[in-house]
């Protein structure tokens, strides 16, 4: 099963894909689409290219004005990615999945790599969306 993870943000939205066997994990660059159509097209093409079983969307938790933005952002972004896997018949998963404490996991882990600070700044949404890929794979593994 091959799982792609999208950390959605309000400046940049990071993603990540793991291998077949969900053995690991590697970042991608940053999706940069100003408009949802052109995101979707982009991760559709990327989902394509993969060959991703599952989408996994992170869905923040929290009752902030951020939180609550970053929600109806990737609750629209599912709904759109669901619209056209179904106009292509395609069978493919879109699941939200619980992002609470991924960016501060991957702040930490990149604090840890021996990048420069503004090098981590810039692998931040990949890296929390490479520990929603993890984290979703483990549960599926203790299963």
């Amino acid at each position: 099963m091959k799982v792609l993870g999208i950390d959605i943000g309000i400046k940049r939205t990071g993603m990540a894909v793991s291998d077949e066997l969900g053995i690991s994990v590697r970042m991608l660059p940053n999706l940069v689409a100003h408009k949802r159509a052109l995101a979707v097209e982009r991760i559709m093409n990327l989902v394509r290219q993969e060959k991703v079983d599952t989408i996994l969307i992170g869905q923040p938790e929290g009752q902030s004005e951020y939180s609550k933005a970053v929600l109806s952002r990737a609750l629209g972004l599912k709904e759109e990615l669901e619209k056209v896997i179904r106009e292509n018949q395609e069978t493919i998963s879109v699941i939200m999945w619980d992002e609470s404490y991924s960016s501060k996991k991957a702040a930490h882990i990149l604090a840890h790599s021996g990048l420069k600070r503004k090098d981590r700044q810039l692998k931040l949404d990949a890296a929390s969306a490479a520990v929603l890929v993890e984290e979703y794979l483990s549960s599926k593994k203790a299963d």
